[in-house]
């Protein structure tokens, strides 16, 4: 996101309190603009569904917009990481036509793997073709408009970006409601594939506006799967880390399968769906201070190091880059940390406000803190990858989805009170263990950097 990251940086440089709204306005839509406007899409939908569509029918397309974003993160998550790799390594090497010459071949791939996912899921379901299809061609929008995302991370246009989220929401819910009074469940999912299309379009006219029109297709980063397996692996076991214990909980005796297919719980599903709404500010401090201050940091320091400067300049760089960790880190603490010590205290009339039983609250307050532990383990993990320690990422990713998927198993032996508490300790452990991790890896930056790989152009005897 440096692209996008150092246009929100000249404008929060301004120091105005205007300005500072403006800043972290876009850095919240920006880093959290697929799921944030189908989350109002979807608030909008839902209170105007009840008038039209039954219990079922509003279950099942809650529950196959769940499975939509569960499905398309998952799946993209084999590629998203060598993707971005990929184009990281072009960009330094000053290739941005790249880009575009790279996008139309990772639709296609995503287009080929995702593909038969949805297939595979909705055949033999008792739905009809019309809303299979309507839900195969979201699927596969959502899961294409991840792909945009990370090739425009490189564009300093925040404002296309902003507003191809915006018209997908407003779309969303105005042909949801046009063609879901007319044609009920099925229209509503068909309306809301709209707008995920719009987003698209805009997003891929934007891709080719900004990196020209590709004179070819680049394949060179399928190569990058040899190269880089270990990217495949993080990507895939953190977000099934995400979705793992929904699914867990769906498939227990007290879950429901929708659509014959699609396992759900909702005491436990709206309860994790509105802890991690609470984190979108953590989301667009990381962008906005973290893909930025930190970045200029790290650039310095290896730096240094490339143009072979005195070794106490060398440990300058080192402890400013680590400064700057710092006080990302505290940011993220005092505010998030902030937001949720409230929602923990007022959880209960936090349900009561959105219409979610009181019963639900202790496992609210449950996700409201393993969320909070989450996003600072992915600002941890993020970091690390900064450092290119793949293997390392990869074992605590790993061990992430082992505790998530272990712990939950357990709480729902425990019984209802300890619903979410699984989720809760797993995230505890696994930011425990990434925290170590982080400093014992920091404190050896120089046995890392100098013994463990070779610095590009550095001539060695």
């Amino acid at each position: 996101m440096a692209g996008i990251g150092f246009e929100l940086r000249r404008i929060l440089a301004k120091d105005t309190y205007t300005s500072m709204v403006k800043g972290y306005f876009y850095a919240t839509v920006i880093s959290s603009g697929p799921w944030l406007m189908s989350v109002i899409s979807l608030a909008f939908l839902a209170i105007y569904t009840i008038a039209f569509l039954g219990f079922e029918q509003r279950q099942l397309f809650a529950s196959t917009i769940v499975y939509i974003y569960a499905g398309s993160l998952v799946g993209t998550g084999l590629t998203q990481m060598l993707v971005t790799r990929y184009l990281a390594d072009a960009l330094y090497q000053g290739s941005r036509r790249a880009l575009s010459e790279t996008f139309v071949p990772v639709i296609l791939l995503t287009l080929a793997t995702q593909l038969p996912m949805a297939i595979g899921v909705l055949h033999g379901t008792p739905l009809s073709p019309a809303y299979r299809f309507a839900a195969t061609m979201t699927f596969l929008l959502v899961s294409l408009i991840w792909q945009a995302m990370i090739f425009l991370s490189a564009s300093r246009d925040y404002k296309t970006i902003v507003l191809a989220f915006a018209l997908s929401a407003l779309i969303s819910v105005g042909a949801g409601l046009l063609w879901g009074q007319r044609f009920g469940v099925v229209g509503y999912m068909f309306g809301f594939g709209v707008g995920q299309a719009v987003a698209f379009a805009i997003l891929t006219i934007k891709v080719f506006v900004e990196y020209g029109i590709p004179r070819r297709w680049d394949w060179s980063f399928i190569s990058y799967i040899k190269q880089y397996p270990s990217l495949i692996g993080i990507g895939f076991f953190y977000n099934l880390a995400i979705w793992i214990d929904k699914f867990i909980f769906g498939l227990s005796e007290r879950g429901l399968i929708t659509a014959g297919r699609c396992p759900t719980y909702n005491h436990y599903d709206s309860s994790m769906f509105l802890a991690f709404a609470a984190t979108i500010p953590s989301m667009a401090i990381f962008l906005a201070r973290t893909e930025t201050d930190f970045a200029d940091t790290y650039k310095r320091y290896y730096d240094d190091i490339f143009f072979r400067r005195p070794y106490a300049r060398i440990l300058q760089s080192k402890q400013t880059m680590i400064d700057a960790l710092k006080r990302s880190f505290t940011d993220l603490l005092k505010i998030q940390g902030l937001i949720t010590a409230l929602l923990v205290f007022f959880g209960d009339d936090i349900l009561m406000a959105v219409g979610l039983p009181y019963s639900q609250t202790a496992t609210f307050r449950y996700a409201l803190i393993g969320a909070f532990q989450q996003v600072l383990m992915l600002f941890i993990f993020i970091v690390l990858l900064y450092f290119d320690l793949r293997g390392t990422v990869l074992f605590l990713a790993g061990l992430f989805l082992a505790l998530i998927s272990g712990f939950t198993l357990l709480s729902i032996q425990l019984g209802f009170p300890f619903y979410g508490l699984g989720f809760a300790v797993a995230c505890f452990i696994a930011l425990l263990t990434s925290s170590v991790t982080l400093y014992w890896r920091i404190h050896n930056l120089e046995y890392i950097t100098f013994a463990r790989r070779k610095i590009v152009g550095q001539r060695w005897a």
